[in-house]
């Protein structure tokens, strides 16, 4: 089985606009334990995505954006030689809910969580709306709009989309 291992930030997602640091490092060593831990598994062969500005990874092929291509246009490349897709990406914006879909359309096997999960964990009110829906505790929360008055205690302020 072949699998497709892209991270967002080392694999290419910004090519050609500047690479953070902090991003870059992050991003390598999630997908360099991915890669490690999936080249162990027998009649596993893996294509890695790679920034352009960072070393291949051993163990696999290394899939690199072409100069122009976009991100979403890299991982489809990649799933047209793949069996298999493990994305990585930030909730946040639909980046990654956008990879699980694309790999649904390719036909490759999805390793990860279905689309309308990754939809539903992307946004903090919806998530903790369906928790308690279901029963299970959820720390309360609101948008912008609907705090019921004034409370007393410690706030955290989140956006709802993303990790800022």
């Amino acid at each position: 089985m072949r699998i497709l291992a892209f991270e967002f930030f080392s694999g290419g997602g910004l090519a050609g606009r500047p690479l953070p640091e902090s991003l870059a490092r992050e991003g390598d060593l999630m997908l360099a334990t991915l890669v490690g831990d999936l080249a162990e598994l027998p009649g596993v062969t893996l294509i890695a995505s790679r920034d352009p500005r960072l070393a291949p990874l051993p163990s696999c092929e290394t899939l690199r954006p072409r100069p122009g291509e976009d991100p979403f246009a890299l991982y489809v490349r990649g799933l047209a030689a793949s069996d298999a897709a493990w994305p990585t990406a930030p909730e946040g914006g639909g980046i990654l809910e956008r990879l699980c879909r694309e790999t649904g359309a390719a036909g490759r096997l999805l390793l990860g969580c279905r689309p309308d999960a990754v939809h539903l964990a992307a946004s903090k009110r919806a998530t903790a709306r369906a928790l308690r829906e279901r029963g299970i505790p959820a720390v309360p929360t609101f948008a912008s709009g609907e705090v019921p008055g004034p409370a007393a205690g410690p706030w955290v302020v989140k956006p709802d989309d993303g990790a800022g």
